[in-house]
């Protein structure tokens, strides 16, 4: 597997064109993590996010493009009032 940092290079060489085919490949994927792990959700599920490492959600709703999700604890108690839009694809269910 090649590092972040030799894709980038690989990148920079890229014409206009590969770049526009690389992007819609790219929206594909995200979409498609996004339909498999938005049909692992339930609301309640508890979840963390790979954007807001050391925080779990607990899903409270799930709408077509983004799962609304509340922060808790571990134990699954609410911290706050606070109310998050999170794309799925970012998203990962715990099993507990």
């Amino acid at each position: 597997m090649k590092t972040l940092q030799q894709i980038k290079t690989a990148m920079a060489k890229c014409s206009t064109q590969e770049l526009f085919e690389l992007n819609e490949f790219i929206k594909y994927q995200v979409n498609l993590k996004g339909r498999e792990t938005r049909s692992k959700l339930n609301v309640g599920t508890i979840c963390k996010c790979s954007k807001r490492p050391g925080k779990l959600f607990m899903v409270t709703k799930i709408n077509p493009k983004y799962v609304v999700c509340e922060e808790v604890d571990a134990k699954g108690k609410q911290l706050g009032i606070v109310k998050y839009n999170i794309m799925p694809s970012i998203l990962e269910p715990i099993k507990k």
